[in-house]
């Protein structure tokens, strides 16, 4: 059963303080997910500080949350390395929902100050088969705390305004500070954008079709028109201007077409909260189809799951 994520959060507000927030690293999805939860803080008056540096983060006494996603798994280690660094130093560590599915020597050794979330169910069981002291609560991926509207009427910057912005960055960022803009794949991902579209609009006008292209691709072929949005629009996700910019971007182009197909979950998420009818494919472990059942299937009678 899922647990009331609102007030678990006041809660330890209440006991720990202010709450200190670092995203998960990675790819447009990612930056979703990390958006979600600001929204989320905002929404519900969470006390929260932003870690923009991870690396010279200090811990110690502090309640701490690493941000929500799919990078407790064997592909990934950034979460782990995180975890290892600052949960035993924390007064309450917090991993945000994430799917869970190696790592397990870490795992067993977490303290009981330790709470993971998960989202979805079968990253729930193996934990619960875990010999650990961490506590294990389900609940749903932050991205669906996203709220498009505000995303919709967000005010993007011209190419001249970014190009300033990263010169403004470099003048007054630490050599550890936070991402930077990055001009080239700014420009990049514009021109990317609109040859695919123009594809898309001669061979599938309505229907964006959005498969990975990335380590966690499957064997499925790739027509012509194939965008793989979460890397077009990969920007980073510890610059809340990127994260808006990224995020601004990615909605937008899914909410152009009436029918998307992918096997990108956070490309699934936002298009049906964009009311968009959705076909998710499976990614290359269970990952998708599980978060399809534990959180889509029932809200979102326009998405399917594609065995």
């Amino acid at each position: 059963m899922n647990f009331n994520l609102v007030e678990y959060l006041k809660q330890l507000n209440k006991e720990f303080g202010v709450l200190y927030y670092s995203p998960n690293p990675g790819n447009a999805g990612d930056a979703i997910i990390a958006l979600g939860t600001f929204h989320f803080f905002e929404k519900h008056n969470i006390k929260y500080e932003y870690i923009n540096d991870p690396l010279s983060f200090n811990s110690e006494n502090k309640l701490v949350a690493y941000g929500g996603g799919g990078n407790l798994v064997k592909n990934y280690n950034h979460a782990k390395k995180f975890i290892t660094k600052h949960a035993a130093k924390a007064n309450k560590f917090v991993l945000l929902p994430h799917t869970v599915n190696d790592h397990k020597e870490l795992l067993e050794n977490l303290p009981s100050t330790v709470d993971i979330i998960v989202r979805e169910q079968i990253s729930y069981n193996y934990l619960k088969d875990i010999n650990m002291a961490a506590n294990v609560y389900l609940s749903h991926d932050m991205a669906f705390h996203l709220d498009i509207n505000k995303i919709l009427s967000f005010k993007t910057k011209s190419p001249i305004h970014i190009l300033l912005l990263k010169v403004f960055y470099k003048l007054i960022a630490s050599k550890k500070g936070s991402e930077l803009p990055n001009y080239n794949k700014y420009v990049q991902s514009i021109n990317h954008e609109q040859q695919l579209i123009q594809l898309t609009k001669k061979s599938t006008p309505d229907t964006l079709v959005c498969f990975r292209e990335d380590e966690e691709k499957t064997d499925i072929d790739l027509p012509v028109n194939n965008i793989d949005l979460s890397q077009v629009y990969m920007f980073g996700t510890h610059n809340l201007g990127l994260l808006n910019y990224s995020t601004y971007k990615f909605v937008n182009l899914i909410n152009k077409f009436s029918v998307v197909r992918t096997n990108r979950l956070h490309v699934a998420i936002t298009a049906s909260m964009l009311g968009k009818e959705v076909y998710l494919y499976a990614n290359n472990y269970y990952k998708n189809k599980a978060i399809y059942e534990h959180s889509l299937k029932s809200e979102f009678p326009n998405t399917h799951f594609v065995d």
